[in-house]
């Protein structure tokens, strides 16, 4: 097992050395010089190699004399006699293990607040044996070290609460002129930016109760998404894959995300690539296979039409929430059209009616109705050309209009010429498509206009 070194009093002659120590690294903190000043002024109180190692088993900074010898391993830190207990709050006195490439005794020293372990000062029993004044030492630069960590978490937590209220005002269109670009100055941000907005609803049943309203209430915690974990980690990812300035907040059941637009890329463009960037870095996909986040993503817009673009989000969000369980997660707002707003709000059943009653006769699996419904998907996929959807199709123009005759003579629905029968067919297949009930079309993604 693994030995604490016994409490005891420092030599009366150590105590002078102990009473500078303090002072220097008081004396350090004051002068807000962070860990790694923090560390250095640690390495000249003593000789001995110390290292800081991050709760992620990472180097953070070492004194200049550990500099001449290999880090210690976190794995080997933990291997030794059972390892290091992570619940304790203790130093703990690592024995020497060749073995592990640990050849002296190692102090570990937790650097911890409020409950949270941030990191370890690790100190090497060289080049003399260790005596009551090094563990104190040690401590010492472990409560100073802990003080800087926690006064950093701080200022980091409010600085994101000032960028999440910030992104809640612009979402809301609420706070007036003079204050938002105050705010957005004071914290960097440029509020004119064109951005669009990210929606990751949670989910649970809870979620999908939701949307009911469309306010903006306080943070729910019960409303987690899956695999973010927050939507200040939602954000720090999506803006790094993007390579472009993310606002996070959260609303009542969902993740909020405001991507500012750069120059140079087509709102189309960007708006794939945003779909892209989170479908690989934010998984919302748990990993049993079980749904995870359903997600909306708007169009590009300006300041003022942020909070229209909210809306659609969520509404985008609700309707892969609700019929797509297992297929695509991830849309936008133009991949779904206006028909979002019957199809995220009308009863289940009855879209469910509805489908069957416009396209039931074509819904019954045998070859001649699966090739009626992929070229019903290419001729609203290629903006209702026949020439187009041919094309896609690679079949003669006329083929298309015989088919598209076809569905007229099953259906009743006048698809080629009658605008109502446009948007109904449209509708219908916009439910297929979520459900995962359309036959394999590789024509891009449709919406309705």
């Amino acid at each position: 097992m693994t030995s604490r070194p016994a409490s005891a009093f420092p030599a009366p002659s150590d105590l002078p050395r102990l009473h500078h120590a303090e002072l220097t690294l008081a004396d350090s903190a004051a002068a807000h010089q962070g860990l790694v000043g923090l560390v250095s002024a640690a390495g000249g109180l003593s000789d001995r190699p110390q290292w800081l190692i991050g709760a992620n088993g990472r180097l953070v900074a070492c004194t200049d004399r550990a500099r001449a010898f290999s880090t210690p391993r976190w794995e080997s830190l933990m291997e030794v006699d059972g390892g290091i207990d992570l619940e304790s709050r203790a130093a703990t006195m690592l024995p020497p293990r060749p073995a592990l490439g640990l050849a002296r005794r190692h102090l570990v020293v937790p650097v911890a607040r409020r409950g949270i372990t941030h990191a370890w000062w690790v100190v090497a029993e060289m080049p003399r044996l260790f005596e009551e004044a090094d563990r104190i030492l040690a401590d010492r630069v472990a409560h100073h070290l802990a003080t800087e960590y926690d006064s950093q978490h701080r200022v980091a937590r409010a600085a994101w609460n000032a960028r999440s209220l910030l992104a809640r005002q612009l979402v809301r269109g609420s706070g007036a002129e003079d204050d938002l670009v105050a705010s957005g100055e004071y914290l960097g941000v440029n509020v004119d930016s064109k951005r669009l907005v990210v929606y990751l609803s949670d989910p649970t049943e809870q979620g999908r109760a939701e949307t009911e309203g469309h306010g903006l209430s306080r943070p729910s915690r019960a409303g987690y998404i899956a695999h973010t974990g927050d939507e200040a980690r939602a954000a720090a990812r999506l803006a790094s894959a993007l390579g472009v300035e993310v606002l996070g907040t959260q609303g009542n059941q969902g993740t909020i995300l405001l991507v500012e637009a750069p120059d140079g890329r087509t709102p189309a463009d960007f708006v794939h690539e945003v779909k892209y960037a989170v479908g690989r870095y934010l998984q919302p996909r748990n990993d049993d296979g079980r749904p995870g986040a359903s997600v909306g993503v708007s169009s590009v817009t300006d300041r003022m039409g942020l909070r229209r673009a909210y809306r659609e989000a969520r509404e985008v969000a609700r309707c892969v929430d609700r019929f797509s369980p297992r297929g695509q997660r991830i849309l936008a707002v133009d991949d779904l059209g206006p028909a979002r707003l019957f199809v995220a709000n009308a009863e289940t059943e009855a879209i469910r009616a509805y489908v069957s009653e416009v396209l039931g006769p074509l819904l019954g699996g045998d070859e001649t109705p699966r090739s009626l419904l992929v070229t019903l998907q290419s001729y609203f996929g290629n903006d209702r050309s026949i020439r187009a959807s041919a094309r896609a199709l690679a079949v003669h123009e006329n083929t298309v209009r015989l088919r598209l005759g076809r569905v007229h003579e099953i259906t009743g629905l006048d698809v080629a010429g009658n605008a109502n029968d446009q948007l109904s067919v449209q509708t219908a297949l916009l439910v297929l498509q979520l459900t995962g009930a359309l036959p394999e079309n590789k024509t891009r993604h449709w919406r309705i206009a």
